[in-house]
């Protein structure tokens, strides 16, 4: 059941006499700063007790605060909103809420407060109440979307309507009677080469597993065979829907129909004939774009740190890291620019080696920052959360070490990973839709396999440092004043280490396709000038497609001219050389060096062929370009594992119009969502789609920007039940005016009523989605429903920001 939600102050607005003191308040909101405001108070509350009024004021001296929420008005009214910008903050509003907001910041000198905001929400909600008409369309659902999870077809399949019957039993040696009496009808959905998927009422569906024999009398009437079509297949899936079981049905290895040849040739043939006529069901493929381009947006701005680690002689050792422009700054102490040494340090602690052997998923907070010995030499030391904060000792250098920005809170996720399984993720469409899809569905390579297959566990640090002061975790109360020996906490650099590797999210995202570093010597003719004789040259870099080259002497070619490319043996004793291929000038780079493109038609150009081969063979062995320092292949590998196995899940928000919500929510079979019911997913979904949740989130996205990429929100939401059953949530967001409240007393007193849950959302602005992974499974798609690639990039465009959500609930209790 979808919770709706309240926020904590909203529960005390049921009661009249708090709707009473509302009024008074916001009708003495610009009174905060004369002398005879309790005097106001008194008379317009005279039957109020005494702690009431001075509720009353502080509640009036709350509205005078700055605030720096944004005013979006445009998922309440259909039209009008326009951007409006003050003291550096955006709004979208009306005419009507302009004026207002003007007049309400003239009230309050010139500043942006609460009350202000209060104001304009009141009064835009009162004119909605006036004319519902005015509201939107209701806010979208939120959708979970597993990353990496996706059908992959072993064959492309075709829309097939045709009518068939089917029987549970072999009809082999059925009489005509019982042959009628046993056969179901049905209708066939789609076809492949080596499968089937049909429909059947449910009420006359016997079973849904084991062998199946359809009778396709319904291409009989339309083709020609020599006898019944009576096919047996395996039942492999089986769905109810509106009524009707929907079978997915394989080919049996074992047929007794006498027209078994018959039909395979047919199908393959109808199958080739049909595809030009926009027939296949694209529908999983449109999924995996779906699934690729939410994983793409998650990475772009990837703040975690994801270490991978192999075991080695008992200890398990951090092997590779997969950055980006985000999580760069991660481990980096003491002005050094690199962190092997710090993430080598970190992973031997023994408090994380214990964890990390167990093989169970587990998660650590630890402050890290310098100390001093008596010979004032530095060492760097990571302590655990609980043994600082339970420590006025500990906690006092903490602080010093953090006035001098040079404290930490790392939070550490350790999980295990199957790497053979998760370190490749292929293409939704089967090898044999395409060139682009047999080369998206092989494995990586040796290098990366021997070395990804090892790395079977893995720990992603994420900077909690905010939490530090929003938290108020140096408090100087609590903890004894015991001095404790530090030294137990000391970074040490392990005895035993091994290459960690670096691997960059991104960095050659923006190529068609990948080049390699190569030196073949070739010959170069141009087309124009057959008589020419051939000019000596070799290549500097290669790939399928592409040539960049360096002429031995120079020659007048031009951007756009034809040259011919002869390439000499290149693959083996088989293959002799590939004369007069045809390519095309791109680009010139120097007097001597010029990038070439194929000419015509690719699938049948020799050259493209000889280069692809030639790649394929020495994969291993060649250097592609831009990973001289990084292993190729090992980038994809690690991201594949890490999306496999991400700790949190993410929030995706999107427009719609004028209108913005929180489209999806992106996780992981392993990802720890917040404990807020009996069902995380759906409970997760109904926060999401919660407006004071939603609101916040929205609000600082508008505030992000360069000088500021990321935002930082905490929550504290409570599942709740009302006596009628219906389930809502109770939220409060942990702000900057009241970051300083004790909320462990708070969480406590809450505990007696429910089980309440302290969220932190990181939010950050959408990066440029680059369709290196998805961008052929996009074409075919194009090819086949061309309205669908229009709605799949709309959505791409109208998809804003990112969130990720973690539960530090512990941090309080």
């Amino acid at each position: 059941m979808k919770k709706k939600n309240m926020t904590l102050s909203n529960v005390m607005a049921n009661n009249k006499e708090n709707t009473d003191f509302r009024d008074i308040i916001m009708s003495l909101r610009h009174a905060y700063n004369t002398p005879t405001l309790e005097s106001k108070i008194q008379d317009l509350a005279a039957t109020a007790t005494v702690s009431n009024r001075f509720l009353i004021k502080m509640e009036i001296m709350k509205l005078s605060r700055n605030v720096q929420r944004v005013i979006d008005l445009r998922d309440v009214f259909k039209a009008g909103c326009k951007k409006f910008t003050y003291q550096g903050i955006s709004h979208f509003l009306d005419d009507k809420s302009k004026n207002e907001f003007e007049n309400e910041i003239n009230k309050y000198g010139g500043n942006y407060t609460l009350g202000v905001y209060e104001h304009i929400m009141q009064k835009a909600k009162a004119r909605y109440q006036a004319d519902p008409h005015a509201l939107l369309t209701p806010t979208k659902k939120t959708e979970t979307v597993y990353l990496t999870q996706f059908f992959q077809r072993k064959d492309e399949r075709l829309y097939f309507i045709k009518k068939v019957s089917v029987f549970y039993n072999s009809p082999e040696k059925m009489t005509q009677n019982v042959f009628n009496n046993f056969a179901i009808e049905g209708l066939t959905t789609n076809i492949s080469s080596t499968g089937l998927s049909i429909k059947i009422a449910k009420e006359k569906v016997r079973r849904k597993d084991g062998l199946i024999h359809v009778w396709m009398h319904g291409i009989e009437s339309e083709f020609k065979f020599s006898d019944h079509v009576i096919i047996t297949y395996d039942i492999k899936k089986t769905e109810e829907k509106n009524g009707y079981i929907y079978f997915n049905l394989y080919y049996h290895n074992k047929q007794f129909s006498k027209v078994k040849d018959e039909f395979i040739v047919f199908s393959e043939r109808y199958l080739n004939a049909q595809k030009k006529r926009n027939n296949l069901p694209v529908e999983n493929t449109i999924n995996a774009v779906k699934v690729k381009a939410t994983e793409q947006l998650i990475i772009a701005r990837l703040s975690a740190l994801p270490v991978f680690l192999l075991q080695q002689n008992g200890v398990w050792l951090p092997a590779a890291q997969f950055k980006t422009k985000d999580n760069s700054n991660i481990g980096l102490i003491a002005n050094i620019k690199d962190n092997k040494d710090f993430l080598r340090s970190f992973s031997v602690l023994p408090s994380i080696q214990s964890r990390i052997a167990l093989g169970e998923r587990f998660h650590d907070y630890l402050f890290v920052m310098p100390i001093k010995d008596k010979n004032n030499k530095a060492y760097y030391v990571a302590i655990p959360f609980e043994a600082l904060t339970n420590n006025s000792f500990i906690k006092k250098i903490a602080r010093s070490a953090y006035q001098r920005n040079q404290l930490k809170l790392y939070r550490v996720d350790g999980n295990t990973t199957i790497p053979e399984t998760q370190s490749h993720v292929p293409s939704s469409l089967p090898s044999s839709a395409g060139e682009a899809f047999e080369r998206m569905n092989q494995q990586p390579i040796d290098r990366v396999k021997s070395l990804s297959d090892q790395l079977k566990r893995m720990l992603v640090f994420s900077d909690f440092s905010d939490a530090i002061v929003h938290l108020n975790l140096l408090d100087a109360d609590g903890g004894g004043e015991t001095e404790i020996n530090l030294a137990q906490y000391i970074l040490k650099k392990p005895v035993n280490s091994i290459d960690l590797y670096g691997a960059f999210a991104e960095k050659n995202d923006l190529r068609m396709e990948d080049r390699f570093v190569c030196k073949i010597n070739l010959l170069l003719q141009q087309k124009a000038l057959q008589t020419q004789e051939f000019i000596p040259c070799h290549t500097i870099n290669i790939s399928t497609r592409g040539l960049k080259i360096v002429l031995s002497t120079a020659t007048d070619l031009k951007v756009g001219d034809i040259v011919l490319v002869h390439i000499p043996m290149l693959i083996g004793k088989d293959h002799n050389d590939t004369r007069y291929q045809p390519y095309h000038v791109v680009g010139k780079d120097s007097e001597l060096a010029y990038r070439l493109f194929i000419e015509g038609n690719a699938a049948a150009h020799d050259g493209r062929k000889v280069f692809k081969e030639y790649i394929n063979k020495n994969i291993n062995e060649i250097q592609a370009v831009g990973y001289e320092n990084e292993v190729y292949g090992l980038s994809r590998a690690l991201r594949n594992i890490f999306a496999n196995n991400i700790p949190f899940p993410y929030g995706i928000v999107a427009k719609e119009g004028p209108a913005r919500y929180i489209k999806n929510i992106a996780t992981s079979e392993n990802a720890i969502h917040p404990d807020l019911g009996q069902n995380t997913i759906e409970d997760s979904e109904s926060l999401m789609e919660s407006e004071l949740f939603r609101t916040a989130i929205i609000e600082k996205i508008e505030l992000i920007n360069n000088e500021n990429p990321f935002q930082i929100l905490y929550f504290i939401v409570m599942s709740k039940s009302r006596s009628n059953g219906d389930e809502y949530f109770l939220i409060k967001e942990i702000t900057e005016a009241n970051k300083d409240t004790d909320l462990k007393p708070l969480m406590d007193s809450l505990k007696c009523i429910g089980k309440p849950r302290l969220l932190r959302i990181k939010i950050a602005k959408k990066e440029r989605v680059f369709d290196k992974y998805f961008r052929d499974e996009m074409a075919y798609i194009e090819r086949f429903a061309t309205a669908k690639v229009k709605a799949i990039k709309s959505t791409l465009r109208d998809t804003i920001g990112a969130f990720e959500i973690s539960d530090i609930s512990d941090l309080i209790d």
